[in-house]
Parts: C-alpha cells; sequence; structure tokens
C-alpha cells in the first residue's frame, strides 16, 4: 500500500497538484514507518522534500533530505544516497549557500566517478536556481516511483 500510495503522489506531482501529491506521499512515510522499512521511508521522504523545494521552502527541503540521506547511507543504497545528494545541492543552490553546495558536490563525485561531473551537476544547479529564465520542469528527476 505504501508503495502505491508513493506512486499516486507522484501521478500528483507530474500534473501538478503538490497538495494532493504531499498528501500521497505523507501517507506513504506514515505506512513505510509502521512497516519499519528504511528504504521506503527514505523514498517518501525524498519525495516530501521535493514537493516542499518546489514550493520554495528549501530549509524543510534539506532537512527532509538530509534525514533521507541518513537512511540511504544506513541501508547501503547508493543510487539513492546519489539522489539525496543531488537534491540537497540543488535545495543549498537555491539558497545561494555555495558552501554546502560544494561540499555536496564533492560527496556526489564519489558516485560519478568524476569530480568533473558532479562540480558541472552542480553549477547547473546553481545556474538554474538563480536564473528566472528558465522555467521550473515539474518532472524532476528526483521524485522517485517504487516497485511494488
Amino acid at each position: 500500500m505504501a508503495v502505491n500510495l508513493n506512486n499516486i503522489g507522484w501521478v500528483y506531482a507530474m500534473l501538478g497538484d503538490r497538495r494532493h501529491a504531499l498528501s500521497a506521499y505523507q501517507e506513504s512515510l506514515e505506512l513505510s514507518r509502521a512497516i519499519k522499512d528504511p528504504r521506503r521511508i527514505a523514498v517518501a521522504l525524498n519525495n516530501i522534500a521535493n514537493i516542499h523545494a518546489e514550493l520554495a521552502d528549501y530549509r524543510k527541503a534539506i532537512e527532509l533530505h538530509t534525514q533521507a540521506l541518513g537512511l540511504r547511507r544506513e541501508t547501503n543504497d547508493p543510487d539513492g544516497e546519489a539522489t539525496s545528494l543531488t537534491n540537497l545541492g540543488e535545495a543549498y543552490a537555491k539558497l545561494g549557500d555555495t558552501q554546502k553546495l560544494a561540499t555536496t558536490s564533492s560527496m556526489r563525485w564519489r558516485f560519478s566517478g568524476s569530480p568533473q561531473i558532479a562540480l558541472n551537476s552542480s553549477v547547473r544547479s546553481a545556474a538554474s536556481a538563480r536564473s528566472a529564465a528558465i522555467p521550473e520542469i515539474s518532472t524532476r528527476a528526483g521524485h522517485h516511483l517504487t516497485k511494488p
């Protein structure tokens, strides 16, 4: 059921209905916590954080992405860890926190195999965050569908 709620949240997020997406993601989080599934908890936290980022509540997004990152490290989930670091970097870029952006970039390079790839990704994130001419994209890679 938690997986289904997460996927319903993803559909709402792609449709731009953040209120319903957030509600579905929060229900998914509650169920994931009830069954004590840290991977699903991390996915739900990530998706809730992405909604907060889309609503420009970057501090809340950072708080939730940090929680997801901890769970992903605990469960040895390198793909999830890379996603959390990317999302944290984007939130720090939106806040203009270049020091923390650089820190997340340096951590991400372990996953990309190249510090330059990680840095280029962070520079693009920072540039996108500061450019009013580039519209927000609702189909963010950070939202996750989950398999049953």
